[in-house]
């Protein structure tokens, strides 16, 4: 592999990093904002108020983006294995 090939790989890799984390931390950030606009509104503070629907939201799209998410997993490390394999 030459270095370019390799710093392809990495800069694709990042990408496919950020989106494949960008659907839960997006929805975590619009119910937290959500929910804080809420409580300051109402005047409650709970801690607990803004963390348990956060998880319920970051776990929600989690699994709707999760055949998405491995099927662009699937397709990076067929095409990184496929390069080894060449030995390109």
């Amino acid at each position: 592999m030459t270095a370019d090939t390799i710093l392809g790989l990495v800069q694709e890799m990042l990408w496919l990093t950020l989106k494949l984390a960008t659907p839960p931390l997006l929805a975590g950030l619009l119910v937290g904002l959500t929910v804080s606009i809420v409580q300051t509104a109402t005047s409650v503070q709970d801690a607990t108020l803004t963390q348990v629907p956060k998880m319920a939201a970051t776990l929600v799209a989690i699994y709707l983006a999760f055949t998405w998410g491995i099927d662009a997993l699937v397709d990076f490390v067929v095409r990184v294995m496929g390069l080894v394999a060449a030995g390109v």
